[in-house]
């Protein structure tokens, strides 16, 4: 006899990576506008899902999580963010146990980190990796949602300029498993990251699976070259010294390096805003010996803490929004005059994005210097 359907599927935020496993995509129509979205001319556009994720009520109960669940996304996440540091201990500790104690076994395990350390690597996005169960964990765990109208034109140059930074980019980072939901499957964003992330084990091989490449003029020609779409984070180290609790602040005036480089590239700026990535770990507010090594080693270090006191990001509801476009006429040679018009604009279009997506929970001001 004919076996009996089976009862339908609760939906989660982990099921969002089976669907995109099974080729379905992950249209989420919760009050999208095409009204809102930034005018192209007529340009066709890439395809994509219009409409935003589903946020939840302002100032409600973050989504339940199983413990296992809970478990796996703070020990995950803080090993991501924590790595770094990890290895700045241990190695030097493996390698004096490997020769003062002889131990073998700490010896394999220094080796396996300097092997690591310079295995080569593609950077190459590996889509499945984005679309693993990893992602949408970590999504659920930050009751992650985003607001995308933004239009890309068919065939043109866009760098993306992401705020904050944060202590930890930890919202661009997760960002990556849903640019597919928002701009189609023919879109490939890449990003630029301190380049000492590169020379350590481990991270190396995480970050080229997201397709970054190190922050250099090099890196930029490369990915707008071969027909990627670019994502940088303007603030860099230095935003992270700006950390405060009562508003968000970008580092942004002095920043115009980027702005010329997408000047002669003519490729359009689209600023994303990530609400809540400043508040994903606490800080103390003197930081000032620590941001003058970490500008000199063009990486971050820093005190800060999360859940536990330890490296695992506090969980806060991460809302990313993408609804303006800043055009750009291409120039071999832009004057100091065309650099500063495109970045008084940027500045406008990232208030203006500030003000009318902020979620009603937060009442922290913008303020961008």
């Amino acid at each position: 006899p004919p076996r009996p359907a089976p009862p339908p599927r609760a939906s989660s935020a982990l099921d969002l990576s089976q669907g995109l496993e099974r080729g379905v995509p992950r249209t989420a129509m919760a009050g999208g506008d095409a009204s809102s979205a930034t005018d192209n001319g007529d340009a066709p556009p890439l395809e994509f899902h219009e409409g935003t994720q589903p946020t939840r009520e302002a100032g409600g109960p973050m989504p339940p999580m199983t413990v296992a669940e809970e478990t796996l996304a703070m020990v995950s996440l803080g090993l991501l963010c924590g790595l770094p540091y990890m290895l700045v201990i241990f190695a030097p500790l493996l390698l004096i146990v490997a020769l003062v104690m002889q131990s073998k076994l700490a010896g394999l395990m220094f080796a396996a980190l300097v092997v690591a350390s310079i295995w080569p690597i593609d950077h190459k996005p590996n889509l499945k990796f984005m679309r693993s169960y990893w992602f949408a964990l970590w999504r659920k765990y930050l009751d992650y949602s985003w607001h995308c109208t933004v239009k890309l034109e068919k065939g043109q140059k866009h760098v993306f300029l992401e705020f904050p930074h944060g202590v930890v980019p930890v919202a661009q980072i997760v960002s990556a498993s849903v640019m597919e939901e928002c701009f189609g499957p023919d879109v490939m964003i890449c990003g630029l990251g301190a380049s000492v992330l590169f020379s350590l084990p481990g991270l190396r091989q995480f970050y080229s699976a997201l397709g970054l490449r190190p922050a250099d003029k090099k890196s930029i020609k490369k990915i707008l070259s071969i027909g990627q779409q670019l994502a940088v984070t303007p603030g860099g180290v230095a935003e992270m010294f700006l950390v405060r609790e009562d508003e968000d602040r970008l580092l942004f005036s002095p920043r115009k390096g980027i702005i010329k480089n997408a000047i002669r590239e003519g490729a359009h700026l689209v600023p994303v805003y990530f609400y809540n990535n400043n508040q994903l770990f606490k800080v103390p507010q003197t930081n000032s010996m620590f941001e003058k090594i970490s500008r000199k080693m063009r990486t971050s270090i820093f005190i800060f803490w999360g859940r536990f006191f330890l490296p695992i990001p506090l969980r806060h509801r991460i809302k990313m929004a993408v609804t303006e476009l800043v055009k750009v006429q291409q120039c071999d040679n832009p004057t100091d005059d065309q650099v500063n018009e495109v970045h008084a604009r940027v500045v406008e279009a990232v208030k203006r994005m500030y003000e009318q997506n902020r979620p009603e929970e937060i009442a922290r001001p913008l303020v961008v210097t």
